[in-house]
């Protein structure tokens, strides 16, 4: 089923989409259901498409090491996911695994590309705000970095508790603790 006009505005993409622009967008969309538990996609699959999150709730992690993954987000809907891949032809770099039941809005690459190769207005106003959420979460990403760089002592003390959190007895007590002075 193709989503419709009054489902796709309820997405902060398409606010200022006007009604033609936003029923060709609906005529490229694919809807797919998923259970809970459900993988939409692994980290390192081929990416040629976004998803559009009309119903339900999302995970997206990131693998740490084998068997452990680290949550980068939860996603309700209406969100956008996947939308690196549509512009990037790069892997997959997280999974996203469905927390409930489950329907999105799969937009293929070539369904983008043909919007823009028409003239579309929609295909340049999805590729902008692909373009300014990912630079939003750059900066945000910015920012915590010149955190850990700016206050190493602080930044020293939370990875401390976060290993002793994630392995239990793996740092030595004289190490765990803040130097006596």
């Amino acid at each position: 089923m193709k989503p419709d006009i009054d489902a796709l505005v309820r997405f902060p993409i398409f606010g200022n989409f006007s009604p033609k622009e936003l029923s060709a967008v609906a005529g490229v969309l694919t809807e797919k259901e998923f259970a809970p538990g459900a993988m939409l996609f692994n980290e390192g699959d081929g990416g040629t498409s976004c998803f559009f999150l009309h119903l339900g709730r999302v995970q997206i992690d990131r693998q740490t090491a084998p068997g452990d993954w680290e949550l980068l987000a939860v996603l309700d809907a209406p969100s956008i996911l996947g939308e690196m891949a549509i512009l990037r032809k790069a892997p997959r770099s997280a999974r996203a695994v469905a927390m409930r039941p489950s329907v999105l809005w799969e937009m293929p690459e070539s369904a983008l590309n043909d919007l823009a190769a028409e003239g579309n207005p929609a295909a340049y106003k999805i590729m902008k705000w692909i373009a300014c959420s990912l630079s939003d979460r750059l900066s945000k990403t910015n920012d915590k970095l010149i955190d850990i760089y700016a206050k190493p002592h602080k930044s020293m003390i939370e990875l401390k508790q976060r290993l002793k959190e994630l392995e239990p007895g793996l740092l030595k007590p004289d190490v765990a603790g803040p130097a006596k002075k």
